[in-house]
């Protein structure tokens, strides 16, 4: 009785923790567009030989910007592979196709890396993408981003992460964007996972770079 009490009361304070950090994020950011993105995925590990197996995922995605102004909406739809070289190293490799409002292709290689140090566990992804769209010239970006997600509970994990864009197109090439962020991630019966997050953007080394508030709602199946 007493360990299903604390159980409760530590999921309370960790919801508590995340709804207040997010209002502080919103009072101070001076932002200029709400965004909204939704995601529904699937995932399922694939043996490929006797000794090698890969995990393939796929997932939908909608959202939602300027949406207390004129609201826009967009579709991804993406597919990948990734593989776990090493205790701490997974190679990754992903497209994406974003319609609705035109079309664009992605195609994305990631590197992450991570390691445990209870109740934490620290990460570190390097990721290149292309993106291909008509009337518009070839676009490649450089991204590094970080993560701490707190073991709270075995259901339960709350995680901080920040992140930094470098764009490399015809006429520009240089640091374009960061985000800063944070969420909480929950398990059940290791086959679903739900996931919020509330991440700040900043648009960085443009003309009237633009801020965004971004609040992102996904639900992942494993299999």
């Amino acid at each position: 009785m007493l360990l299903v009490l604390h159980n409760i009361m530590l999921h309370k304070k960790i919801f508590v923790l995340i709804f207040v950090l997010q209002m502080v994020f919103i009072a101070n950011s001076q932002v200029t567009n709400f965004k909204n993105w939704y995601s529904l995925s699937y995932e399922q590990n694939i043996k490929l030989a006797k000794k090698f197996k890969i995990k393939a995922n796929i997932s939908q995605g909608f959202r939602i910007s300027n949406i207390f102004y004129t609201p826009k909406y967009s579709l991804l739809s993406e597919i990948g592979v990734s593989k776990k070289i090493t205790k701490y190293y997974k190679l990754g490799f992903s497209y994406r196709a974003t319609y609705l409002n035109g079309f664009k292709n992605r195609i994305a290689i990631n590197n992450k890396f991570s390691t445990k140090l209870k109740p934490f566990t620290f990460g570190v992804r390097l990721k290149y993408q292309i993106e291909l769209e008509k009337n518009s010239p070839f676009s490649q970006d450089f991204r590094v981003k970080t993560n701490v997600k707190w073991n709270a509970h075995k259901d339960y994990k709350p995680y901080v992460f920040a992140e930094l864009l470098y764009n490399d197109t015809y006429n520009f090439s240089n640091f374009n964007e960061y985000r800063l962020g944070l969420g909480l991630s929950a398990d059940h019966k290791k086959k679903h996972n739900f996931e919020i997050m509330l991440m700040f953007v900043q648009a960085i080394n443009i003309e009237r770079p633009k801020k965004s508030i971004v609040l992102g709602l996904e639900y992942l199946f494993s299999k």
